[in-house]
């Protein structure tokens, strides 16, 4: 009887330091509460030279070579460099990390063309030109 005591309390001894070792590493995940989303559109991300040339952009597209729409568009080159054309409207056009060929729209005045590094053009001077 006397060792069907002591194995018990050699279980049970065991069986609390499991119990313990357990609860004692539980921990409680983090979570998302009070996290606030913000909606990103073309506004957002439109420059500050554009702003300031009172751009109101209405569309977004991202090209290697391309051209926008008749609207208002903010059209981001990748970083290979590329051909942007406004095709119309008031464009913001940013060029990328390449050399970049830029075509704004010479009957409307107002398209921002925005060199980012390599050797930039803006064809005819079609638009004004900053770099970056």
């Amino acid at each position: 009887m006397t060792f069907r005591v002591a194995a018990l309390i050699v279980v049970l001894t065991i069986s609390a330091i499991a119990l313990g070792t357990l609860t004692a590493s539980n921990t409680v995940p983090s979570s998302s509460v009070g996290r606030q989303q913000a909606t990103i559109n073309a506004s957002a991300l439109e420059p500050q030279a554009c702003i300031t040339q009172g751009i109101v952009i209405t569309n977004q597209t991202v090209v290697t070579n391309g051209n926008g729409t008749t609207g208002n568009d903010l059209i981001l080159a990748n970083q290979t460099g590329g051909t942007l054309n406004g095709n119309g409207g008031q464009d913001c056009m940013i060029g990328g990390a390449g050399v970049d060929s830029f075509s704004g729209n010479g009957k409307f005045a107002g398209d921002v063309c925005i060199g980012n590094g390599g050797t930039d053009v803006n064809s005819a001077n079609k638009c004004q030109f900053f770099t970056q």
